[in-house]
């Protein structure tokens, strides 16, 4: 029943985005992207100018939009990890990339 709740990643408007803080720091949409097409988008856009050398983990997770007022008082959207989607049809399944921590085999630029 879970994947009939949410939302048709392919029909999403997420295509893959940075993100400022948390568990990930970067997505791309799982319904529209394999995991190894995720992979290269992550480091033409993110992993080969930021961190070059650093092993990275892919995840599946979850992204909905969110909008609302942040600390300044002022409107403001975006799309933020849902880590609960179970009853939610907007959000939107990703894979998910964080940094490799101490110790833990994660994927690297070879």
């Amino acid at each position: 029943m879970l994947g009939k709740q949410i939302m048709d990643a392919a029909k999403s408007k997420f295509e893959y985005g940075r993100f400022l803080s948390g568990h990930y720091h970067f997505a791309v949409n799982a319904g529209k992207f394999t995991k190894e097409e995720a992979i290269k988008i992550y480091r033409d856009d993110y992993d080969d100018y930021d961190y070059p050398e650093s092993p990275f983990i892919v995840e599946g997770s979850y992204v909905k939009w969110h909008a609302g007022i942040n600390e300044d008082g002022m409107p403001c959207g975006g799309w933020w990890f849902d880590y609960s989607p179970t009853e939610d049809k907007r959000s939107v399944k990703v894979w998910a990339f964080r940094r490799a921590k101490d110790g833990e085999k994660g994927e690297g630029n070879d």
